[in-house]
C-alpha cells in the first residue's frame, strides 16, 4: 500500500527546502533526502515485530511477512 498524499505532502518539502538551500547558495544533504527509506525501515519493522507478537506466530511464519514488507519498500 502506497499512501500518494503523504508522497505528494513529502515532495513538495523537498522541492521548498532544494528551492531555499538553492537561493542561499547551499546544498540539501543526501542525508537528509535519504531518511524517509531509513524511518520508513524502522517503522515496518516495529509494526511486524509488534503483529508477530500480538499473533504469536513463529519464526517461520514471521519471517516471511517481513520479507513480504520489505519487498514493497
Amino acid at each position: 500500500m502506497v499512501n500518494q498524499a503523504e508522497n505528494r505532502r513529502r515532495e513538495k518539502r523537498q522541492l521548498e527546502v532544494r528551492r531555499v538551500a538553492r537561493k542561499s547558495g547551499r546544498k540539501v544533504s543526501s542525508l537528509l533526502l535519504s531518511l524517509r527509506r531509513a524511518s520508513q525501515r524502522s517503522v515496518k519493522f516495529i509494526r511486524w515485530l509488534r503483529g508477530g507478537m500480538k499473533s504469536g506466530a513463529t519464526v517461520e511464519q514471521a519471517v516471511p511477512i517481513l520479507m513480504a514488507s520489505y519487498a514493497t519498500l
